[in-house]
């Protein structure tokens, strides 16, 4: 099975296709991303402009297109830090949606620190030690608290750059 993953970041639309395999394993087999930046000039105001809109719509179309070329069976878009915080939330994501097709997940902060940490996980042996995780975003900065197995403590900060 292939799944993909959009990451809407407030600066960075993320695309990752993923082959899953026996025993809960996977292997990456095509990435890609596109600028879209939501929050240039509206952030402060937590909008997210009509231009900025076109951009996001322009970045799914080119992350689903490239998701099925790879053949994916399911594509699974996340949105973070400045679509969680828009006053214009509800307009952006219908939007969004009636365009592409896609459904989007709108992530909690803490939601989102939660992904980071299993993300890592997969790609570094925390040990059995705490350890600081630390996320810079564009909108949003997570600190994740954890070891191998667990997660002590975690926030989502809304300070990005």
């Amino acid at each position: 099975m292939r799944i993909a993953i959009i990451d809407m970041g407030t600066n960075t639309f993320n695309l990752a296709v993923f082959e899953t395999a026996k025993e809960k394993t996977f292997r990456m087999i095509f990435r890609d991303k596109c600028n879209v930046q939501l929050g240039k000039d509206t952030l402060v105001e937590n909008t997210i402009s009509e231009e900025a809109v076109q951009r996001a719509i322009e970045a799914l179309k080119k992350h689903r297109q490239s998701a099925e070329s790879y053949h994916a069976d399911h594509i699974f878009a996340f949105a973070t830090s400045a679509v969680r915080d828009a006053k214009n939330l509800a307009e952006f994501l219908s939007v969004c949606e009636a365009q592409t097709g896609l459904s989007i997940t709108v992530l909690s902060g803490n939601d989102e620190a939660e992904y980071i940490y299993h993300g890592v996980k997969q790609a570094v042996d925390l040990g059995e030690q705490p350890t600081l995780i630390m996320d810079i975003g564009g909108g949003s900065t997570e600190f994740i608290i954890g070891n191998r197995s667990t997660i002590f403590w975690r926030h989502s900060f809304n300070l990005g750059i």
